[in-house]
């Protein structure tokens, strides 16, 4: 539940405030008040948000491709967190870049329960090919993430299905002295096609030394040939829209995309031992309108270097509606 919107406190800003109720808990969401038109910075950002880092990790829910985050991003992707970030598109809004600096609690709900005073971040992005008449374009980013004097390091992921429990995790490394998290982001966008994936992975020193790493790729097509929206000024995935809502009288149907990731992660090298997992998902999105889509998930899970490794079959789907 939550609202967003503008006003002016010395110069134009924004706001969201957003609250998840997550179980039988009660999170903060989004919440933070966000300056643009900022000299030398482009804007800052003050509040809780989840900290630029991943395609994924910072696109929102609402619009991602699939469900859930792929395996590495649910790994490595930090959580929402308290903090200040600033940044923003230069170049014609060609490139973006984002730093940060936000505290690091270990939220029950996330991959990454890594605990430290606080967490250095940064985001920078790239259209390396921007063709707007022809609905093409590439991108190309980078991001890192430096957690400082940790106390505990942990890493783990659900199955890209949070009706699941986490099958990989390292486990809480209490002896490690610091951890750093890097990605490497691609995405191809031209006409219906998407083409996307990521190379994350995450190194732990002290005496449990490791570097536990993951990957995914996406392949989707609008079979009814609308393209994927990007959002230039923040390097992230757009909304997925129909060009003819569903209508009875104008006998149109909305919007169809078919989608298919593969995703691998392993969280087992040297005293960590965390195990490995390989995910195979796939995705039939129905947009009706710009705020009521369907979506239906089936995915294959294979989990090993576990003790209790083995086979995962999913299905699952989620009806949304959504009026921002």
């Amino acid at each position: 539940f939550g609202t967003r919107g503008d006003f002016y406190l010395l110069a134009h800003a924004s706001y969201a405030f957003d609250v998840d109720v997550v179980g039988t808990d009660v999170e903060p969401g989004d919440s933070y008040l966000w300056w643009s038109d900022v000299p030398l910075v482009q804007r800052v950002k003050v509040g809780n948000f989840t900290p630029a880092f991943s395609l994924e990790s910072v696109t929102s829910s609402r619009d991602t491709v699939f469900m859930e985050t792929g395996l590495p991003v649910e790994a490595f992707g930090p959580a929402r967190s308290a903090g200040v970030e600033i940044g923003g598109p230069v170049l014609g809004e060609r490139v973006t870049w984002s730093l940060g600096f936000a505290r690091t609690l270990g939220s029950p709900d996330e991959g990454d329960r890594s605990k430290a005073p606080g967490r250095g971040f940064g985001r920078f992005t790239w259209l390396v090919q921007d063709d707007r008449a022809a609905n093409r374009l590439s991108h190309f980013g980078v991001g890192a993430s430096l957690l400082f004097a940790a106390d505990d390091v942990e890493y783990r992921s659900r199955p890209e299905s949070h009706l699941a429990p986490y099958l990989v995790d390292t486990g809480a490394l209490h002896a490690a002295d610091r951890s750093a998290t890097y990605g490497l982001e691609l995405l191809h966008i031209r006409g219906p096609w998407l083409l996307m994936g990521e190379l994350l992975g995450a190194t732990v020193q002290g005496s449990s030394t490791g570097s536990v790493w993951g990957l995914y790729a996406v392949a989707s097509r609008s079979l009814t040939g609308e393209s994927q929206p990007y959002d230039r000024s923040q390097g992230v995935l757009g909304r997925y829209v129909p060009a003819r809502p569903f209508s009875w009288a104008a006998h149109t149907w909305g919007a169809l995309r078919a989608s298919v990731r593969v995703s691998h992660l392993d969280l087992s090298d040297g005293a960590v031992r965390g195990g490995r997992e390989t995910n195979l998902m796939t995705d039939l999105t129905w947009a009706l309108n710009r705020y009521l889509l369907f979506k239906a998930e089936a995915g294959l899970a294979f989990v090993r270097d576990r003790a209790d490794e083995g086979d995962v079959f999913l299905l699952q789907s989620r009806l949304q509606i959504d009026f921002y």
